[in-house]
């Protein structure tokens, strides 16, 4: 009878530790060998070098996503009220003749410029178009300036990422600036140049808050790459966005904008220089 009893026990005691270990190890672990590890992405390698190019890896390179992801698009657009400080001078290289715009030529000191802008942009590349109304009717005493009120332009962000814009910016106006004077000093001049085209970096913060108002900053900074149509400008601007919603914010900002430009031909040069603090209404998609 101790002989069955103990039997009994031992077959028991062997059932219950064979059924813990199949209950404790995983199903693959009692039937199949470890499996490979999961596949990564060709891309690994970049991203752990270049984390910010992370969010533009199509979606097919992902082996847990294996579709094609559309890229970002987004969308501004702006309208700018800027309030200009002017002052310049037309020089004749070679007599030396000088003639300052606002003591001589009478140009204004002050002037207003509404600039209006609509940037599109997929991925990390951006077009803008701006449109400037304010010089085609910037004269002086029998002298006027007629700079050229569209400008295209171009972004590429290097650094795209949480709001976050950075990169390198080109621009290009379609028509060429054009100045005359009529005087006695001078004679009747009247002369343009080749258009004005600009490289330039920027940087902007625009984050995405669905629930609070934020902070929307931008600056730039441009440089013509055209010798008798010189340029450069540097501006930079500061404000608030409201939340976010599915149609896109309203912002508004303030800032300051510097601008000098040289327009060269023969022996005569126009050098102005418009320093300008504006303020801005913008609409962010």
């Amino acid at each position: 009878m101790v002989e069955i009893i103990s039997h009994y026990l031992v077959r028991s005691a062997a059932a219950f530790l064979a059924f813990t270990l199949l209950a404790v190890c995983p199903v693959h672990a009692q039937l199949l060998p470890p499996p490979p590890s999961m596949p990564t992405s060709p891309f690994a390698p970049l991203q752990r070098l270049f984390g910010f190019l992370e969010q533009d890896r199509p979606g097919i390179t992902d082996p847990y996503a294996p579709a094609i992801a559309p890229p970002v698009f987004r969308a501004e657009t702006r309208f700018r009220f800027l309030f200009l400080l002017t002052s310049g001078s037309l020089k004749r290289t070679d007599t030396d003749q000088k003639h300052e715009f606002v003591s001589e030529l009478g140009y204004p000191q002050n002037a207003m410029m509404i600039e209006s802008m609509f940037r599109a942009q997929l991925s990390r590349i951006s077009l803008r178009v701006h449109y400037d109304s304010y010089l085609r009717t910037l004269s002086g005493n029998a002298s006027r300036l007629d700079w050229p009120e569209l400008r295209l332009g171009l972004d590429f962000d290097i650094i795209d990422r949480e709001g976050f814009r950075f990169g390198g910016d080109f621009d290009f106006y379609p028509l060429a600036p054009q100045f005359s004077v009529s005087n006695n000093v001078f004679g009747v001049v009247a002369f343009g140049t080749d258009r004005p085209i600009t490289l330039g970096v920027h940087a902007a913060y625009n984050p995405v808050c669905l629930g609070t108002i934020s902070a929307s900053c931008e600056a730039r900074w441009r440089t013509s790459v055209v010798k008798d149509a010189g340029l450069n400008e540097v501006e930079v601007a500061a404000g608030i966005k409201f939340p976010m919603t599915m149609m896109g914010t309203m912002g508004v900002r303030g800032g300051w904008r510097y601008t000098t430009v040289s327009l060269t031909e023969g022996p005569f040069s126009v050098d102005m220089t418009w320093n300008a603090p504006f303020f801005d209404v913008l609409y962010i998609y």
